[in-house]
């Protein structure tokens, strides 16, 4: 299980947003070494969205992992502004991405816990 939630204000029309989320996807999976069976992402583009009290591109990145390595994270949010200023043009600067790792007991899928 990784999940990446995206909110940007950047618009995405909506031929291109599954093509976003697809390349999403393969990108956490990658990251993680993981199968794209886990992975799970969102999309919210066209949010109201100032940052540095300007509405230039910017983005709002969560990324969800159990067993997340915070000694990592660095790695992960240069990785993370990297893909979001190729796919969304936001540029790094413009970027906040939050990394939380999760407790397996306390996430559920198909009708039981990862712990």
């Amino acid at each position: 299980m990784p999940l990446i939630k995206i909110e940007t204000n950047q618009a995405i029309s909506d031929p291109a947003r599954q093509g976003v989320m697809e390349k999403a996807s393969a990108f956490v999976a990658n990251l993680f070494g993981k199968t794209e069976q886990y992975v799970m992402v969102t999309l919210e583009p066209g949010k109201d969205m100032m940052f540095g009290a300007t509405t230039g591109p910017a983005a709002q990145v969560t990324i969800r992992k159990i067993g997340l390595d915070a000694d990592k994270c660095s790695e992960y949010a240069k990785a993370v502004c990297d893909f979001l200023q190729q796919e969304l043009d936001v540029p790094p600067d413009r970027v906040f991405a939050a990394f939380e790792d999760v407790n397996p007991r306390q996430l559920g899928w198909n009708g039981k816990t990862f712990g």
